[in-house]
């Protein structure tokens, strides 16, 4: 069942987790046990803030930097030391931090840098600068990894495959409903419009699937439809 249906500008859905799931709990009255996702809303901040402070789990995969995934493929790989908060990389040297707090596209990083790399064997496959090889890293990149580990156990990554054999059919049920036309109105709010007329007409087809339609019936009738 579509519990609510948001209309977005917003060309993708990075940003938009908080803002549905408070307006999800706000339609529902409580909040959300368990909260399914595609790489879309694998927003490392908001998910972060969800789980440490809502209680909601989370099972949302998360997208890997175009950097990280080419040092991946490169066998390039920069092991953290806590203890004294640097880096280092595969030629051994340390990457220090560099700067704190540097912001970009509503994330918060720190920066850690190579200052030693003349003559590594791995130079063209690691960075161009001629200054050595930085790393831009998440704040709160500890946490992040263990994220990771824990949606990557295989009972998580089932939970993760469910959640497309269940939301993919409201989709396809709709854009069947509407056939070859889009949206015909205009402007946010009157498309929202269209939107909830669909997501009503979906769940009235879904709970005819479900249950009886004489009980169905026999349950309108006996409802206090008096508005307080």
């Amino acid at each position: 069942m579509i519990a609510m249906a948001q209309v977005t500008t917003d060309e993708c859905d990075i940003n938009l987790l908080k803002p549905d799931y408070e307006s999800l709990t706000e339609q529902l009255g409580y909040k959300p046990g368990e909260i399914e996702a595609d790489k879309g809303y694998g927003n490392v901040s908001q998910i972060h803030e969800l789980v440490e402070t809502s209680g909601t789990t989370c099972y949302i995969p998360m997208q890997e930097p175009p950097t990280k995934s080419q040092d991946r493929g490169n066998g390039i790989k920069f092991i953290y030391d806590a203890d004294n908060d640097n880096f280092t990389c595969p030629n051994n040297e340390k990457l220090s931090l560099y700067s704190r707090n540097f912001k970009q596209d509503g994330q918060i990083y720190n920066i850690y840098k190579c200052h030693d790399c003349g003559g590594c064997p791995m130079k063209d496959k690691c960075t161009r600068s001629k200054t050595g090889r930085a790393i831009k890293v998440n704040v709160n990149h500890q946490w992040i990894e263990g994220y990771r580990e824990w949606i990557d156990r295989k009972e998580n990554l089932e939970k993760v495959k469910q959640r497309k054999t269940i939301v993919e059919l409201p989709f396809c049920t709709i854009k069947m409903m509407m056939g070859k036309f889009c949206f015909l109105l205009r402007k946010k709010y009157k498309t929202q419009i269209e939107v909830d007329l669909y997501a009503t007409a979906y769940n009235l087809k879904r709970l005819i699937n479900i249950d009886n339609v004489d009980n169905l019936l026999s349950k309108v009738n006996g409802f206090n439809w008096k508005i307080t």
